[in-house]
């Protein structure tokens, strides 16, 4: 039950971080493009899929890309909690370089854990950049 609890407490700590930036996307949106789509006979539905979802979209990613940061290198949460315990179950990747480098003094391989960590991370975040990189050239293009 402890990683329940984990889980609870880091859902509650980036909720409010999430909704902020959605709120700011959706007042983004221009209310011209939306009384547009209503003249047009837009409903509900297509409003929403055609026009707010691609207007929050970089959102949408951006918020997923710094949740998932947030996730892979939780560290503080699990500390203050349950302290690395019961067992191994609250054992996330940032509490095993910890307990590698401090508690049992082993720094290579808690060296070794923190690359695996730093590549985990970079594993989420140049797919991002890549996507960020490629829709600034297109927009570019665009004009």
């Amino acid at each position: 039950m402890a990683i329940y609890t984990i889980v609870i407490a880091a859902a509650w700590h980036g909720a409010g971080f999430a909704m902020a930036l959605f709120l700011a996307g959706l007042r983004s949106i221009d209310p011209e493009i939306a009384k547009a789509a209503q003249i047009d006979g837009a409903g509900p539905i297509r409003y929403y899929l055609r026009i707010v979802m691609p207007g929050i979209a970089p959102i949408v990613a951006a918020v997923l890309v710094i949740l998932l940061q947030f996730a892979i290198k939780t560290f503080d949460l699990v500390r203050a909690l349950t302290g690395g315990g019961p067992g191994i179950a609250t054992m996330l990747p940032a509490v095993v370089v910890y307990d590698f480098m401090f508690q049992r003094g082993q720094l290579g391989r808690g060296s070794a854990a923190a690359v695996l960590l730093l590549l985990s991370l970079l594993a989420v975040l140049l797919p991002y950049y890549a996507w960020a990189h490629w829709r600034a050239r297109r927009e570019r293009a665009n004009g």
